[in-house]
């Protein structure tokens, strides 16, 4: 009765169902559900992700940052970093990177443009010398 209407999912798909920007660096992936990234979780393994989260992953945030909690560190693009699905899938990981449980996952962070995303990506991977994983969970392709 107050606070603030829910998002509706047709809203949602219409919001998240294509990356705010495009960018691509190393090796692309595109699992639509968490069964598809269970099974490429090697190709995340201490490595820094450059996400995109799609609907599929905002709805679920908790078990995604499971999944990718064996990364490195993850750079999650977005609009805004006040979008609430956002802040949620950000809050999921950084309770993975502080569990009591040790983790690989070292930091995440929410970029707004490609330019940033570039520049926080280089010289991540510059100063812990690793590969980066592009994965895509929205609808449509990244060229």
């Amino acid at each position: 009765m107050f606070g603030r209407p829910k998002c509706m999912p047709e809203e949602m798909r219409m919001r998240y169902g294509a990356p705010s920007f495009s960018l691509r660096l190393g090796l692309l992936t595109s699992p639509w559900t968490r069964e598809e990234c269970r099974k490429e979780k090697d190709k995340f393994r201490g490595k820094v992700v450059l996400l995109y989260p799609g609907i599929n992953m905002l709805n679920s945030p908790r078990e995604w940052a499971k999944i990718l909690s064996d990364a490195y560190y993850v750079v999650i693009s977005a609009v805004s970093a006040e979008d609430e699905p956002i802040a949620a899938l950000k809050k999921a990981f950084e309770r993975e990177i502080y569990s009591p449980i040790v983790k690989h996952l070292t930091g995440v962070s929410v970029v707004e443009s490609a330019e940033d995303a570039l520049s926080l990506i280089k010289a991540i991977t510059e100063s812990s010398e690793r590969e980066c994983v592009t994965l895509n969970n929205t609808e449509e392709e990244i060229k």
